[in-house]
């Protein structure tokens, strides 16, 4: 295809190169518990 041979023109020492991206990601979520006065939420920390 037109990707591959225009990919080629990189080519050195009989490898292209190539890179990627790692993408990580993280997010908490609260428990379930009832709802103090005004809509707010208890946040609960345990010591690992």
């Amino acid at each position: 295809t037109t990707l591959f041979r225009s990919y080629e023109q990189f080519r050195q020492n009989g490898k292209l190169p190539a890179t990627f991206e790692v993408v990580y990601g993280h997010a908490w979520k609260p428990e379930l518990s009832s709802k103090l006065e005004q809509g707010l939420t208890p946040i609960h920390f345990k010591k690992r």
